[in-house]
C-alpha cells in the first residue's frame, strides 16, 4: 500500500471496495470504540498481550467503521491512526 487503503462494505478483506481511501487522509469513525474482529482476535484483544494485538493488526483481522467522503465502511486498523 503506498497511495490509497480501500474502504470495503463490510469487514474483510473479501467485501465489496466502495472507495480508495489515501493514505494520510482523515476519516472519522460514527461509533467511536467500536471495532470488528476475528472470533480469535476479540479473545486477543481481551487481554494485555500488546504483541498479539499488534499481530491481529498487522493481519488485518481488526476494523474500524469509517467514514470517508460521505461514505460509510470499513478500514483495516492496520491503517489507521488516532489524531486528538
Amino acid at each position: 500500500v503506498n497511495e490509497y487503503t480501500n474502504l470495503r462494505s463490510r469487514a474483510g478483506l473479501g467485501n465489496p471496495v466502495i472507495a480508495r481511501v489515501p493514505l494520510q487522509a482523515t476519516v472519522t469513525q460514527p461509533n467511536p470504540g467500536r471495532y470488528f474482529a476475528t472470533e480469535r482476535c476479540l479473545q486477543i484483544c481481551k487481554g494485555e498481550n500488546q504483541r498479539a494485538i499488534q499481530q491481529c493488526i498487522d493481519n488485518n483481522e481488526v476494523w474500524i467503521e469509517a467514514t470517508y467522503n460521505n461514505r460509510t465502511g470499513f478500514l483495516s486498523r492496520k491503517f489507521l491512526e488516532a489524531v486528538q
